[in-house]
């Protein structure tokens, strides 16, 4: 399943949340 979120109009895959930078992964 390709889930594509959105943060700050910015569209992403959330699949590193470690590793991720600041807009380009999970938010707390």
């Amino acid at each position: 399943m390709h889930t594509t979120y959105t943060f700050q109009g910015r569209p992403y895959l959330p699949l590193r949340p470690q590793l991720s930078a600041p807009g380009d992964g999970i938010s707390p």
